[in-house]
């Protein structure tokens, strides 16, 4: 079962960078280049949607993270 925590700690871990990477690409773009309407929409989009993934990501190390307590709780019932 500290393997499985681990692996979730490691799995929120590259969330959370993937998701900070993301921040940091579209704040960079925005800083050096000066963009039209059309096009900070679409990059605006194209991170976001970046972001949400990174943010996917840490939500399933969250998860990963609780599913021993959750099983050890389930074994002890039964």
């Amino acid at each position: 079962m500290d393997k499985l925590i681990w692996a979730g700690i490691a799995v929120f871990v590259f969330g959370t960078f993937w998701r900070a990477v993301a921040a940091v690409r579209w704040y960079k773009l925005a800083r050096r280049r000066v963009l039209s309407p059309e096009q900070t929409a679409y990059y605006r989009g194209r991170y976001r949607r970046q972001r949400l993934i990174g943010l996917g990501i840490i939500f399933i190390g969250f998860i990963i993270v609780l599913l021993p307590s959750i099983l050890d709780k389930q074994i002890e019932t039964v």
